[in-house]
C-alpha cells in the first residue's frame, strides 16, 4: 500500500512539474520596448565628420536650427546634437529624433544605414527611408541620403519643410503626455465644453481666470511661466482675416491689465504678425502667430491665434495662446499650447 501511494505521489509530482514547465514555455518573456529617451524637439543628426563641417553640415544647421516662428528671443526649432557614426551605440539607439544624412560611398554612413535599414531598400531615386520604434517606442529614424553632395543639399533645399514637419510630428505624442502629465481635470472639461459647445479635454493645473456666456479663459501657473488660452464664441461667420487678432486686442483691454496704470495686453505692431490658412474639422481656419505686449509696460511674449469659420453652427470660434515666460525659453511651452488647441473639436 504505501509503495502504491509511493508511486503516485511521484506520478503526481512528475505531472506537476510537466504542467508547470508547459506553462512557463508559453508565457509571453519578451520585454516590452522602452520609450525612447531625450528632451523634447532634440534631434541626433550623424553625418560623416566632413561633411559635417562641409556645405552639407551648414545647410542642415541652415534648416534644423532656423528660429522657431516669432519668438522674442532666438529659441531654434530643434535641439541639434551631432554624432558620429561610430558614436551611434549605448543609450543613443533608443533617442526619439535620429537623422542620417548619407552620400552613399560605403563609409561608415552607409554601413550604419544598410544594418538599419538593409541593402536591399535603399535606393537612390527615393532619398528617404524612415523607420518607426526600431529600438525604442517613439522612435523615428531617418535617412536622407543621394549619390553626390550636390543632389543632396539640392533635396534638402526643395524639401526642408516637408522633413521638418515630419521630425516635428514624431514629438506630438511626447507633447501631449507633456500636457496631460497629471491627467484631465473632467469637471472642468464638462464645464468647458458645455459653455462653449466643443469637445475639450483640459489638464489638470489649468483654472478659470475669467469666464462669460460665450468665453473662457483657462491659466496654467508655473514658477517659471504662466500659459494662457482663451476660447471665445461669436454668432456670426466672417471673412476678414483680421477678425481673430482685433478680438485678441479686445480681450486684451478688458482682461488682461499691467501694473502700471491704464497698461493692457495688446498685439506687438513693431513686428508684423504672419498668417496662414488652413482648414479645421472641415472649416476654414485663419492661423496668426506674433508677439503680444503690455501697453505701457515692459512684459511680453508669443501668441499663437486660431479663427476657425463654424458654418454648421453659425458661429466663428476664436482661440487664443499666449504666454508670459520672463526670462525663461518659451518654445516647448508654446509647442504645448499648439497641440492643446489642435487637441479641441468643435
Amino acid at each position: 500500500m504505501n509503495t502504491i501511494f509511493a508511486n503516485f505521489n511521484k506520478l503526481a509530482l512528475l505531472t506537476l512539474i510537466a504542467l508547470l514547465l508547459n506553462t512557463a514555455c508559453n508565457l509571453d518573456t519578451s520585454i516590452p520596448a522602452s520609450e525612447a529617451t531625450g528632451t523634447i524637439d532634440e534631434i541626433i543628426v550623424i553625418m560623416d565628420p566632413q561633411d559635417w563641417k562641409g556645405s552639407l553640415g551648414d545647410t542642415v544647421r541652415y534648416y534644423f536650427t532656423q528660429s522657431y516662428d516669432l519668438l522674442p528671443q532666438y529659441e531654434p526649432i530643434f535641439d541639434v546634437r551631432y554624432l558620429k557614426p561610430e558614436g551611434f551605440t549605448s543609450l543613443l539607439t533608443a533617442a526619439r529624433n535620429v537623422v542620417i544624412f548619407d552620400v552613399i560611398n560605403q563609409d561608415r554612413c552607409t554601413k550604419l544605414a544598410i544594418d538599419l535599414f538593409g541593402r536591399d531598400n535603399i535606393n537612390v531615386k527615393e532619398n528617404v527611408l524612415g523607420k518607426a520604434n526600431h529600438f525604442a517606442k517613439g522612435q523615428q529614424i531617418l535617412y536622407i541620403y543621394a549619390k553626390n553632395h550636390e543632389e543632396l543639399i539640392d533635396y534638402i533645399h526643395q524639401n526642408n519643410q516637408s522633413l521638418i514637419n515630419q521630425v516635428a510630428n514624431n514629438e506630438i505624442r511626447k507633447l501631449r503626455n507633456t500636457v496631460y502629465l497629471g491627467g484631465e481635470d473632467k469637471t472642468l472639461s464638462k464645464a468647458v465644453s458645455e459653455k462653449l459647445n466643443i469637445d475639450m479635454a483640459v489638464p489638470k493645473g489649468y483654472q478659470i481666470a475669467a469666464d462669460k456666456a460665450d468665453m473662457v479663459w483657462l491659466r496654467f501657473d508655473t514658477e517659471k511661466y504662466t500659459a494662457n488660452l482663451w476660447i471665445q464664441n461669436f454668432e456670426t461667420t466672417t471673412e476678414k482675416d483680421d477678425f481673430g487678432v482685433t478680438r485678441r486686442n479686445q480681450f486684451g483691454r478688458t482682461f488682461v491689465t499691467g501694473s502700471t496704470p491704464g497698461s493692457h495686453m495688446t498685439t506687438e505692431d513693431l513686428i508684423d504678425y504672419f498668417q496662414t490658412k488652413t482648414r479645421a474639422d472641415g472649416n476654414e481656419r485663419i492661423e496668426s502667430r506674433g508677439l503680444w505686449k503690455m501697453s505701457a509696460d515692459f512684459l511680453g511674449g508669443p501668441f499663437l491665434n486660431y479663427c476657425i469659420s463654424d458654418s454648421s453652427k453659425n458661429r466663428t470660434i476664436v482661440m487664443d495662446a499666449f504666454v508670459m515666460a520672463p526670462a525663461n525659453k518659451k518654445r516647448q511651452i508654446m509647442r504645448q499650447m499648439e497641440v492643446l488647441m489642435n487637441s479641441i473639436k468643435i
